[in-house]
Formats: structure tokens, sequence, C-alpha cells
């Protein structure tokens, strides 16, 4: 019988390139590279905005589909509603899946960047912080 996975962390950064991150001296990265799941072959959705990628990403969907087109996109500012909705005006993020079939589980996201807030179901995370600086983005969890 095999392992069970116990914890999924997924970590972003919005504009670090593979380049950047391949040539420059990464222990940490290149240990959790090693041990994880990545790809230094991702693309980027048009247009190449945060809101619209970081959207793309967490609802495995195109701007098409998820209708979050710019950086401007808010809830009651929408140009393309999404074709389909986890609640008002906002296509089902990973976290929003993940609750309905893991009840239980405890799920949270921690994020320096407060547009990314705003791109996921608040009801289906445990926690949701947005701290100040990026150097107190969670390090200190246990």
């Amino acid at each position: 019988m095999g392992s069970e996975t116990t914890h999924v962390v997924v970590i972003g950064f919005d504009g670090l390139s593979p380049d950047g991150l391949q040539n420059a001296d990464t222990p940490t990265f290149d240990t959790m590279i090693e041990e994880g799941a990545s790809t230094m072959h991702a693309r980027a959705v048009l247009p190449t905005s945060s809101s619209t990628n970081w959207a793309s990403m967490i609802m495995g969907a195109g701007p098409e589909q998820h209708g979050i087109t710019s950086n401007a996109w808010e809830k009651d500012n929408l140009v393309l509603p999404a074709v389909t909705q986890s609640e008002p005006f906002l296509f089902p993020s990973i976290f929003h899946l993940i609750r309905e079939q893991r009840t239980s589980e405890k799920i949270g996201a921690i994020y320096h960047w407060g547009g990314f807030g705003r791109l996921f179901e608040k009801n289906a995370v445990d926690f949701d912080e947005n701290p100040a600086t990026e150097e107190k983005n969670g390090c200190e969890r246990q």
C-alpha cells in the first residue's frame, strides 16, 4: 500500500520567470522542485494580467470561461460573465471544488497581493490571510 498524501501546498509567485529561477542560487526552491511537482513550461493566458492568470490557474479554465479579463475585474465590474458560477459572478475555484469533495479538510489561502483574495470563494476556506508584508506571508505558521 502506498503512502497517503496528508498535505497539499500550492506556492505561486507573480512574475517569477523560469529562467530567473534556473539561473539563480535557490537551494530551497531546488529541493521543493525535486521533491514535489512543478513545471518550467507553463504558459500564460491572454491577456497576461495577474487577475486573469491567477484565476485561470485556480479555476482550471481560461478567461473565455471564467470571465476575468483584466486586473480591473470585480464582481460588480465584469465584462464577460462566467459560464458557470459557484457563487454570484464567480467561476468555481479549486478551493470550492476541494471543499465540496473533502468537507472536513482544512483549506486556506495566504497571499500578499490583495487582488488574489477576490478570485475565490471565501466560504470555501477555513483561513484567509492577506498580511501587510511579504515577510509576514505565513512563514511563521506551524
